[in-house]
């Protein structure tokens, strides 16, 4: 449950950084790295604008609403390893995701 409430929070704060305007990819991918540091393992390889995968995904801007305005969406993913696996059945890891979407502050 821990490792789920890092992957939504790093998430949760990259889009709100980009959401205030200014910030660029590469920050935001600092600061999933920097709160996701806490976990047993790494994340897999970030990259910038990906559809989908693993990883950390940031797209901006996209455009959501009607009408319109710009947004940035961030997707974090974490493959979280079983302390016990049962072979065939539970051999892990267990993929977790956490996608955010914000408005930028001002932007249209």
């Amino acid at each position: 449950m821990n490792s789920y409430m890092t992957v939504l929070a790093a998430a949760r704060d990259a889009a709100r950084l980009g959401a205030q305007g200014g910030a660029t990819s590469a920050s935001m991918l600092a600061l999933v790295d920097t709160e996701t540091d806490r976990l047993p393992t790494n994340l897999p390889a970030s990259s910038e604008n990906c559809g989908s995968g693993a990883g950390v995904c940031i797209n901006q801007p996209v455009s959501i609403g009607n009408p319109p305005t710009n947004a940035v969406r961030v997707k974090v993913c974490y493959d979280h390893p079983f302390i016990v696996g049962i072979p065939g059945v539970l051999a892990g890891p267990l993929l977790m995701c956490s996608t955010t979407t914000m408005r930028v502050a001002g932007g249209s």
